[in-house]
């Protein structure tokens, strides 16, 4: 009694959901205080960030280029001007956008 009868079934698979991650900053860590001061007109920068990054030192009158080794440790020294010295610390790396660390430093000279 059901001659004649026909079902369509269309199929159509789901293509698998990629999941959309954000670039993650890399991690930057340094042994430095915001605000504090020295006396000493060269000064000794040392901290963690990515291993393998390659990173830029700027301070008022220095600027130096690192790269952190394979547990991702750097340091390097930077030269001081009299006064106050805005210090900026970027990493680089492959794996997501620059990280910055800013520091105000201030070089007292005893006359």
């Amino acid at each position: 009694a059901l001659q004649g009868l026909q079902h369509k079934v269309t199929f159509t698979p789901q293509q698998p959901q990629t999941p959309v991650t954000q670039p993650v900053k890399s991690t930057l860590t340094i042994n430095l205080d915001d605000y504090s001061s020295t006396n000493e007109a060269t000064l000794a920068i040392r901290g963690i960030t990515t291993a393998g990054a390659r990173l830029v030192f700027f301070a008022n009158a220095d600027e130096k280029v690192a790269s952190a080794d394979a547990s991702g440790a750097f340091s390097t020294n930077l030269k001081l001007e009299d006064g106050n010295n805005e210090i900026s610390v970027t990493s680089f790396d492959a794996k997501g956008p620059p990280t910055t660390v800013k520091r105000n430093i201030t070089l007292e000279i005893s006359q």
